[in-house]
């Protein structure tokens, strides 16, 4: 896509949501005209426009402020899902894994939560897909759990639904508000560096 447009466009905003390195692609398009958003491209330098998620920082400092109610758990898993397309940073992988073996938390990663899945009364679960969440919902109604007491919900990136379902969903987000204000700015400043957004945490009543 971007070798078929080159040239077309004042400006290129580009997403990169690959684990793997994309820096030869995009390093075709002409530094001045490109805004790398959302992911760090690591082997570009100062002069390139980066404005990214720190997924390991965030994810780890998250789950640090909400460790007391994490302990009450017998585990903490990691929902993702094989059989959608579903980008999953390696930094959230890291930020998780490193929070569990530092504070000795009993963890695991489950590749997919479907029907056949034995839902653990006394277990947390983080989750990505508003597709998880819902199923989540769904099981803990017909086994009558409430979240943040017989079982722990924390979801990544918060909507107006999370606010109010199940009396409230504990998130960690990216302030995307702020993104897209701080990318305009780039933008139209012509602001060159690597720069990480803002993320915030919501505790709320599911953990």
């Amino acid at each position: 896509m971007i070798y078929d447009n080159l040239g077309k466009f004042n400006h290129y905003i580009v997403l990169p949501h690959f684990n793997k390195s994309v820096a030869k692609i995009l390093e075709k398009i002409p530094k001045e005209k490109l805004l790398v958003l959302d992911i760090d491209v690591k082997e570009f330098g100062q002069d390139y426009s980066i404005l990214y998620q720190n997924f390991e920082k965030n994810i780890y400092s998250g789950l640090t402020e909400c460790l007391d109610k994490i302990k009450k758990y017998q585990s903490l898993n990691l929902v993702l899902s094989s059989k959608s397309f579903q980008y999953t940073p390696q930094g959230i992988i890291k930020g998780f894994t490193s929070f569990c073996e530092k504070y000795s938390i009993t963890h695991d990663i489950i590749s997919d939560l479907e029907e056949e899945y034995d839902l653990s009364k006394n277990h947390a679960y983080i989750v990505f897909r508003e597709f998880d969440l819902i199923n989540l919902i769904n099981w803990c109604t017909k086994n009558h759990w409430k979240f943040g007491q017989e079982i722990g919900v924390l979801s990544y990136d918060d909507t107006p639904l999370k606010e109010i379902i199940s009396e409230g969903i504990t998130v960690m987000s990216n302030d995307f508000s702020l993104m897209g204000k701080r990318a305009a700015e780039m933008i139209l400043t012509k602001e060159k560096g690597r720069f990480s957004n803002n993320y915030y945490f919501i505790d709320r009543k599911s953990i």
